[in-house]
């Protein structure tokens, strides 16, 4: 009953009201797109999700459908700007066709669906999620100053920090999680997110207040890394460093602010690195064998489930497909014996592109590949053309954070949570605006210029030597 009224009065009163407010008062919208963005960075299991029809038992990456706040406050920057008389709404940014087709896999695998409630659970996540990439779109486009997102961004990074360490010396948690629902993917998305504030120190023209808010972010996103013991996670974040690195020093070269940068940033990890290292040689040279062994048979389970069915199980049904009995995971339960109390569900691949290749086919998963290399190409276009420019800075974060997030998801599924899955449409709409904004206008309007350039010296040449209307 509860529910119905949220739902009685969010969308017929509260989003309307929140659209009115901002349309008498334009800036209003910053505050809201700012409080969208931070909500990505909450536990978005227990702090901000309204769930309906929920399956808390099911093992399966959604479990209800569910409507964020940051769903509710995307409703309201999208309806905000769907009639603003100085910019012309977008429903349709570069990518998202790609999105559009991986999303028409996910239809399709519904025909073989067994559990088509759990199949929904998928698809209506997926359609608030292209919302957010469109309110993060168009806002972004419209307001071009940059600084808010990186201020959120450094913010999100500092809170989840001090909750981390609240965890780790108050609440005794050996993996912290911080105020994600996993380690892994605390890891994945405090990458993203450090590999962006990385670039735009090393490379962007900042103000003293901006290095005062930026570079706590930093250090915070780089200590919980650490303190995850995700080796996977410590693992791409090396990576993306030195992709930041290499990338600013090839094209900005070297100065005093990019060394003082990494001596500060160095000493500032180094304590709880010192700290943390007995532990986490312990996880590199104790890595838990029966982990490696699930993992490698899930992906076998996945593999099989794919060359079976061309349009894929259905969205969020692979745990039916690998639990025990199922013919597809024979080697996960070669030695158990089944009682009672088993369970006929089983785990979720430990990898996104295995996950997609099962739940939609081969055919999703070459969707799914094109529209994340898409976006991919974009980010290292955005490097390539802006070197020296603004907005370069953050190119080469977001190329690098992409990097490292593609590669770690070669080992976690942790993009299909609604924090990642949130933050990648967020970095997309950001990619595809840069490269809007500074790389299209830029080339129209270089291309308009060199037009009229040549049309003024045809102009002053002497009239025996232009050319004829009718010579070609």
């Amino acid at each position: 009953m509860a529910k119905l009224l949220f739902l009685a009065v969010v969308f017929p009163i509260v989003i309307p009201v929140c659209i009115m407010f901002i349309k008498a008062v334009p800036k209003a919208r910053l505050y809201f797109f700012v409080a969208m963005l931070y909500m990505i960075s909450m536990n978005i299991a227990n702090v901000t999700v309204f769930s309906f029809f929920p399956e808390p038992d099911w093992t399966g990456t959604a479990r209800g459908y569910t409507i964020t706040v940051v769903d509710i406050l995307a409703l309201i920057v999208v309806g905000s700007m769907l009639f603003m008389e100085d910019y012309r709404f977008s429903f349709f940014p570069r990518g998202w066709w790609l999105y559009g087709l991986y999303f028409m896999f996910g239809l399709f695998s519904g025909i073989n669906a067994e559990l088509p409630l759990h199949w929904s659970f998928e698809v209506e996540r997926m359609i608030f999620m292209y919302i957010f990439f469109l309110a993060s779109y168009n806002f972004i486009t419209y307001h071009r100053d940059l600084r808010p997102v990186i201020y959120t961004i450094s913010v999100s990074l500092f809170i989840m920090f001090v909750v981390g360490v609240y965890q780790k010396y108050l609440g005794g948690k050996f993996q912290i999680s911080s105020t994600m629902p996993h380690q892994n993917s605390m890891g994945l998305f405090c990458i993203m997110y450090s590999s962006i504030l990385l670039g735009a120190l090393f490379n962007e023209p900042l103000r003293p207040r901006d290095y005062a808010i930026m570079f706590p972010g930093l250090i915070g996103g780089a200590a919980l890394l650490v303190f995850s013991l995700s080796r996977g996670g410590m693992v791409c974040f090396v990576m993306a460093i030195m992709i930041v690195l290499v990338l600013s020093l090839i094209y900005g070269g070297m100065s005093r602010r990019k060394v003082a940068l990494v001596v500060v940033m160095s000493l500032a990890v180094i304590l709880p690195a010192i700290k943390a290292a007995p532990q986490l040689i312990r996880r590199f040279e104790n890595a838990p064998e029966a982990s490696k062994i699930t993992r490698i048979n899930l992906a076998l389970c996945a593999t099989r489930i794919a060359h079976d069915h061309f349009l894929g199980i259905g969205l969020n049904n692979f745990a039916l497909y690998s639990g025990w009995g199922s013919p597809y995971a024979p080697e996960q339960f070669a030695n158990f014996r089944a009682t009672d109390s088993t369970r006929n569900t089983g785990g979720v691949v430990e990898t996104i592109y295995l996950l997609v290749a099962a739940e939609c086919g081969w055919g999703g998963l070459a969707a799914l590949l094109g529209w994340f290399f898409y976006y991919f190409r974009m980010a290292l276009l955005n490097v390539l053309y802006l070197k020296y420019r603004r907005c370069f800075g953050i190119s080469i974060g977001i190329f690098a954070g992409m990097t490292s997030n593609f590669i770690h998801s070669t080992l976690e599924w942790s993009l299909k949570q609604h924090s990642n899955f949130y933050q990648l449409m967020f970095v997309f709409a950001l990619t595809a605006t840069i490269y809007v904004t500074n790389v299209t206008r830029r080339s129209a309007e270089k291309r308009e210029y060199e037009a009229k350039l040549r049309q003024r010296l045809e102009a002053a040449k002497p009239w025996h030597k232009r050319p004829s209307a009718g010579r070609r």
